[in-house]
């Protein structure tokens, strides 16, 4: 729902659905489900395999993109441009399953404050 929220300039909107602030995001939101679900794996490799699930089905089962981005999860956690946004969409996650918020909309904020 929040990348449609994203509308615009699709040269703005593929930068950043590339960029690792998206990327990191998205991880932590999938990660957030895993471990509220309680079906979060203990080890890394199980995790990426599931984190590239959620990314095929949101890129439509383009196997080239999800990799690329649940590679991230991999690659790039001690990176402060991937580690904050996976911290900001888990935090929506749970916050959202909790009733602390009504919608989880930190990706359609950063997306509009870059424009």
């Amino acid at each position: 729902m929040q990348l449609m929220l994203c509308g615009g300039d699709p040269k703005k909107y593929q930068e950043f659905i590339n960029s690792n602030f998206f990327s990191g995001y998205a991880c932590g939101f999938f990660d957030a489900a895993l471990q509220y679900s309680g079906l979060r794996p203990s080890e890394d490799p199980q995790v990426f395999a599931l984190i590239t699930t959620g990314f095929l089905y949101l890129f439509n089962k383009n196997q080239d993109e999800a990799v690329l981005h649940s590679g991230r999860f991999l690659n790039e956690q001690d990176n402060p441009e991937f580690h904050e946004p996976r911290v900001m969409g888990g935090s929506e996650y749970f916050d959202f399953m909790d009733g602390k918020i009504e919608s989880p909309d930190g990706l359609s904020r950063h997306f509009h404050q870059k424009i």
